[in-house]
């Protein structure tokens, strides 16, 4: 963050990170205490907010991006125990397409959070539906979905444009 505000205006670095962390301290406590999950761009609108700057349209979605890709393919370093329940959790699609007797490619998740929600099932060869009506961050201007639904009312058309029904 701090290079693409540096590369516009000069900006000390300390000063950014400050920010980036206080900005990481208020995101864990309404992510842990009151179960919402902030998008990234508007994590990031947060943190440029604090420090009264903004970024190029362009800069910014790299940014984005940046970010967002960082989320889902960087490892974190797992807990004693983590490794094991999150196997087991991963290991539910398969159980599922084993149960269903169908391959990944023949099977849709529908989610509101694109980055776990689409990128992870996409990577698995499934379909993704980007469903908004209870929560809607702001990806669908970015996200890579099969198809967008922004209510129960829709969500029935969305799925049968996607699938052999």
């Amino acid at each position: 963050m701090w290079e693409a505000l540096n590369a516009g205006q000069t900006i000390d670095k300390s000063i950014v990170d400050m920010a980036y962390d206080m900005h990481e301290a208020a995101y864990r406590q309404i992510w842990y205490g009151q179960q919402i999950t902030l998008e990234v761009p508007a994590r990031i609108d947060m943190v440029l907010a604090g420090l009264g700057r903004s970024l190029p349209d362009a800069e910014r979605r790299r940014l984005i991006e940046t970010f967002e890709t960082m989320e889902v393919e960087v490892r974190p370093d797992p807990i004693d125990g983590a490794v094991e329940v999150i196997q087991r959790l991963a290991d539910t699609f398969s159980e599922a397409a084993r149960q269903l007797g169908c391959a990944f490619k023949d099977m849709l998740h529908i989610g509101d959070r694109d980055a776990k929600d689409v990128v992870g099932p996409q990577a698995l060869g499934m379909k993704a539906i980007l469903f908004t009506e209870s929560r809607d961050e702001g990806s669908r201007e970015t996200t890579k979905a099969d198809a967008i639904a922004e209510s129960y009312a829709e969500l029935e058309a969305k799925i049968a444009e996607l699938v052999d029904i």
